[in-house]
């Protein structure tokens, strides 16, 4: 069983910015250690990238909690060309030296699952980043 939390995402800049048609799913990881927080890293895209938000739709922890970080609707930050067009789910933790544990690879196949059909996404339309 997962847990999907919803993190406080309302920002007001996000008024207006309600332009996503996601057709395709983008896969990422945050390149952090695998504890790092939601805050840390909204902390790093506000205050250090300078984003409106944290830059991706779902972040699924190591303990295979998802939390939707933006609405699906609004445009991502987190992929150019991307980022109108798909919605983004980032792994915690750093696989250029490790892999995902078993719980985030579980969350994020239920995920995928349920945004494929959501969002009627054809499989072959998911991408790493």
């Amino acid at each position: 069983m997962n847990t999907f939390k919803t993190i406080e995402y309302f920002n007001p800049k996000h008024v207006g910015l309600n332009t996503n048609n996601p057709t395709k799913l983008g896969i990422h990881h945050s390149a952090t250690l695998a504890t790092a927080s939601i805050q840390s890293i909204k902390h790093h895209h506000v205050n250090i990238r300078g984003w409106e938000w944290i830059g991706y739709h779902y972040e699924i922890t190591h303990r295979g909690v998802i939390n939707h970080t933006r609405p699906d609707i609004t445009h991502s930050a987190a992929a150019r060309g991307h980022n109108n067009n798909a919605i983004h789910i980032c792994l915690i933790g750093n696989f250029s030296i490790g892999e995902p544990a078993e719980k985030q690879v579980a969350a994020l196949q239920w995920l995928m699952n349920m945004l494929v059909e959501n969002y009627n996404i054809n499989r072959t339309h998911v991408f790493p980043h």
